[in-house]
């Protein structure tokens, strides 16, 4: 932060003086994200308390319960609530509402309405005594009608039908006590729903005004990360330059107009100078080249109202290339379909398919038809009856239905396929787009075909289902049948689209964290980039900490390698403002992406975000860069473990080699090769290649230490006769020094330790694990150490080793395992926690102690089940832990439950594996809420304590 924005944000500060912190818990869990996005934009503290744990909480300590739709009928809630409201506590609510509760607000909750025309579109405002917002933008598709009960409720808001008109349905209630909302909150509008809740809480708790004004300021100090980088980044740019000016003049109003109590104002100039700011960062953008610019569209029927040439428009006039719109799902077409049920409302709204596409290649966009594959969850009722009397849905372990497509049934694969040939037949789309390419969770598929099928095509015999198939001895050759079943269909379909039509694109949205997929779901997209099945793919990368989105990005960029382009989603909806996005994007530039894709694609995206973006950073019209001519490279090969990056010695030489191979559209392509950094910087022009150049290169380089690619501009003539500009990124050479190339040989060994007590290693790179290595440092007769991957060298250095749920699921494959069992069996001790002990995937490594995780239990209560050695010095009764929830465990024919939770379900369990022991811990201690480190304190790390000096010291 720069000396000036210090400055003002002390004298902000000495303004108003010492502020009371009003509490503000939130309790639920559906549709919760875009309450606490509205709280962390007025920058007010607030706590997020599961039902389950809000009787442990002080109802009369006043203040605010934002109360979600899914707890407000809870018995125990509602009894705290009560108390809470008699206190003198405000009441925020959602949708349903218990009728003691509804008493209390004065409201009668009256019958579900759904609008036969589609969804609202808004909410008009109005009030006289409150400074509010004049309209809320929220497109809900249904409500739970409600009414004024009393004199002293006040309805100030509507809803608004698809013209914009008011209706005669209540949206907003005002109560003394509290505020009720119809629908639940959207986050479709987040500054209008800002300042709606602005109002409402300051109207409430006064106090809050103060506050709220100084978090909106804090919060646009933090735009780009700081004035400091925005400075630097709007120098660039004149008009960014001017924008941040107006900024500042904004802030300082903001001062000013708190420091006199004028609090709606000074809020006001806050968003302002937010705006301002934000609009700076988007004007210090570059455009790029060869970058796919694309949105996922949920609705088949367009954006909002709009209909498909409004949402076609508008995407193509701010610079985006592709629309990848969900246009049918398992069970349903949005479109006359002869091989699914057609969504009702296509005879009333007509044929959505063509209309998209025609829009589409009206505005120069290409269309992506995206499918929902395998989840009926909108499917009709009579045709999920028709599939579950034919044995074709999921089950889970225990024999329970799950309403999803089983992958491995022959007519289930049939009409996934048939469904998406049926589009690429019928209509000009220019690819199509898997989703939901996977299995729901670890738990399913285990029906009765599943068992015979797996036994039929692996010749494994089962003769424990699904036990030995869950967590036994064919838990691994089941995981990868999953796999098999899944990938079958996107070949299927890949290969047979393009024989109906070559030019067809494949493409996927896959969950973000490869090769956890494989385990979890069953999705193992990276041998699908890698067999050539996919055009391109789009990990589902939906984080909001920027930080984490980089890492996540660098590893896909690492792990695709340039074989095809990748596209990360942004999930928009989980972004606290358009500067998050823009960050977001610039990031995808930055590690070497080849585009990008936002979820979703609404009315706030289109008429708020899209036109700011388009003052620079998507305002030059490019081309999706997957569309090219048959392109070849090599570089020689690199000595590397299988699946790491392939590093090279700085400065040595490479032999590089970039082709035009095969087929008229590389005779007619011509272009020009260079080296570049990932963010496309050029580094190094090679030469030219095709239309009288050579059709291969070759060329020799010694290059600095750094990250590069060969990219190719030039221009080709497609499979239609139409001359097309192109941009190729190939894979990415990553030189380093020596001194780095000899730091990843050292991860392979034990450190140098000092003899001071037990070795006692802790795999950092898993959630909590530096906050474990710093609380055990003190422990007496321990050593503790950390480790970065596990070797048979650093097991053979090491007496217990801790392995908290690790952050990339990557480094406890298969392999690692294995060592882990063989290194227990001869006398190692190990400690497991939360996932780690065998649950979303991540097979458990001692099952004869403890078999899996059985479920997540949103709780923080747990206590000693029975006194022994391991948990020496932990009290009796009820303890908390420092996560929102714990892993319950099965225990094993050779475990013993040494904790439990509050209903008893085990959270310890610990049992000698040959020479050693293992311990599964259910909990996460060192790991906060938000998942952030924190160190561990009281019981928990008194239970950490005891259970490492046991494992150190247990012969």
């Amino acid at each position: 932060m720069s000396m000036i924005a210090r400055l003002a944000l002390v004298l902000l500060l000495l303004a108003v003086g010492p502020l009371r912190a009003t509490p503000i818990l939130l309790c639920g869990e559906e549709f919760t994200e875009p309450i606490a996005a509205v709280l962390d934009r007025l920058g007010l503290p607030y706590e997020r308390v599961p039902a389950s744990d809000l009787a442990g909480r002080d109802p009369a300590a006043g203040g605010a319960l934002f109360l979600a739709h899914d707890a407000a009928t809870d018995p125990a809630v509602v009894e705290w609530t009560e108390r809470h409201l008699d206190a003198g506590g405000k009441l925020f609510s959602f949708f349903v509402l218990d009728p003691l509760l509804q008493v209390r607000l004065g409201v009668y909750v009256g019958g579900y309405y759904r609008p036969e025309n589609g969804a609202f579109s808004a909410i008009g405002i109005n009030s006289t005594t409150l400074q509010l917002p004049t309209a809320m933008r929220q497109a809900s598709w249904n409500i739970n009608r409600a009414y004024p009960a009393a004199d002293s409720v006040q309805t100030i808001g509507v809803w608004c039908d698809a013209q914009g008109q008011p209706t005669s349905e209540a949206a907003i209630l005002l109560s003394p006590r509290g505020v009720h909302l119809t629908h639940v909150l959207l986050g479709q509008d987040p500054e209008d729903e800002t300042r709606l809740y602005a109002a409402l809480l300051g109207h409430f708790f006064p106090e809050l005004w103060p506050m709220a004004v100084q978090g909106a300021v804090a919060a646009a100090d933090r735009v780009a990360g700081g004035p400091d980088t925005l400075t630097t980044l709007a120098a660039r740019v004149p008009r960014a330059t001017a924008a941040l000016a107006r900024a500042y003049l904004n802030r300082k109003e903001a001062v000013d107009s708190l420091a006199v109590g004028r609090y709606a104002l000074a809020l006001d100039a806050a968003w302002r100078y937010r705006d301002q700011a934000v609009q700076a960062l988007a004007l210090a953008q570059p455009s790029r080249r060869g970058e796919f610019r694309g949105v996922w569209l949920h609705s088949p029927y367009g954006v909002a109202d709009w209909g498909w040439e409004k949402t076609a428009a508008v995407l193509a006039a701010n610079g985006f290339n592709a629309i990848v719109a969900n246009m049918l799902d398992a069970g349903r077409a949005s479109y006359p379909s002869r091989v699914l049920p057609a969504d009702p409302r296509v005879t009333t709204a007509g044929e959505q398919l063509a209309q998209a596409v025609d829009a589409a290649h009206r505005h120069g966009l290409a269309f992506h038809a995206w499918k929902v594959n395998y989840n009926l969850g909108t499917a009709d009722t009579a045709f999920v009856a028709g599939l579950r009397r034919q044995g074709r849905l999921q089950r889970n372990h225990t024999g329970e239905e799950v309403v999803w497509l089983c992958p491995s049934h022959p007519e289930n694969l049939a009409l996934e396929v048939a469904s998406l040939l049926e589009v690429v037949r019928e209509y000009k789309v220019d690819g199509i787009h898997f989703d939901y390419i996977r299995y729901p969770d670890a738990d399913a598929c285990y029906c009765d075909g599943c068992r015979q099928r797996f036994q039929d095509q692996t010749g494994h015999q089962v003769s424990a289902w699904p036990e030995e198939v869950v967590t036994g001895v064919l838990a691994e050759p089941y995981q990868q049948w999953r796999c098999d079943q899944i990938t079958r269909l996107v070949r299927t379909v890949s290969v047979q689209a393009k024989r109906i039509r070559a030019e067809i694109e494949i493409s996927a949205a896959v969950f973000p964290d490869w090769p956890q997929t494989r385990a979890s779901i069953g999705q193992d997209w990276i041998d699908w980039v890698e067999a050539g099945y996919l055009d391109f793919v789009c990990p589902m990368d939906y984080e909001p900490d920027h930080a984490r989105f980089r890492r996540i990005v660098e590893r896909q960029v690492a792990r695709v390698d340039g074989r095809i382009p990748l596209y990360p989603g942004i999930g928009a909806f989980r972004l606290a403002g358009t500067d998050d996005l823009i960050r977001q994007i610039t990031c995808t530039r930055e590690t070497g992406a080849d585009g990008f894709i936002v979820f979703q694609y609404d009315a706030h995206l289109g008429e708020e975000v899209l036109p700011l973006l388009h003052q620079s950073m998507t305002r030059e019209r490019t081309y999706p860069p997957h569309r090219v001519p048959p392109v070849s490279f090599s570089a020689g090969k690199v000595n590397s473990p299988a699946g790491e990056p392939q590093y090279r010695l700085a400065g040595e030489p490479v032999q590089l080699e970039v082709a035009l191979t095969g087929g008229i559209q590389a005779r007619n392509a011509r272009g020009e090769v260079a080296l570049r950094s990932l963010d496309d910087q050029s580094a190094q022009v090679l030469g030219a290649l095709g239309s009288g150049a050579e059709p291969r290169l070759q060329a020799t380089v010694s290059l600095p230490a750094g990250d590069y690619r060969p990219v190719i501009e030039g221009r080709f003539r497609d499979g239609r006769g139409k001359d097309r500009p192109f941009t190729w990124r190939g894979p990415i050479l990553r030189l380093r020094e020596q001194t780095f190339l000899d730091s990843l040989a050292a991860l392979d060994r034990p450190p140098r330790l000092w003899g001071l007590g037990a070795p006692v290693g802790i795999l950092v790179d898993g959630y909590g694990g530096q906050a474990l290595l710093a609380a055990l440092a003190d422990l007496r007769r321990i050593e503790p150490f950390a480790v970065t991957r596990l070797t048979p060298e650093i097991l053979a250095a090491t007496r217990v080793l801790v392995v908290p749920q690790p952050r990339q699921r990557s480094l406890l494959g298969r392999r690692e395992r294995e060592l882990l069992r063989t290194w227990i069996t001869g006398g190692g001790r190990l400690l497991a926690t939360h996932d780690m002990a065998g649950m979303r995937g991540l097979l458990p490594v001692v099952p004869e102690v403890c078999r899996r995780g059985t479920a997540a239990a949103r709780s923080t209560q747990w206590r000693i089940a029975f006194d022994h050695p391991a948990v020496a010095g932990v009290g009796p009764g009820l303890h908390p832990h420092s996560y929102y929830d714990h892993v319950t465990l099965e225990p094993g024919r050779d475990g013993m439950v040494l904790a439990v939770d509050e209903e008893d379900r085990p959270t310890l369990v610990v049992g000698p594996h040959g020479h050693g022991w293992y311990a599964a811990l259910g909990l996460i201690p060192g790991l906060a809420p938000d998942d952030s480190e924190v160190a561990p304190t009281g019981a928990e790390l008194q239970l950490v304590e005891s259970l490492v000096r046991w494992l150190a010291e247990e012969q």
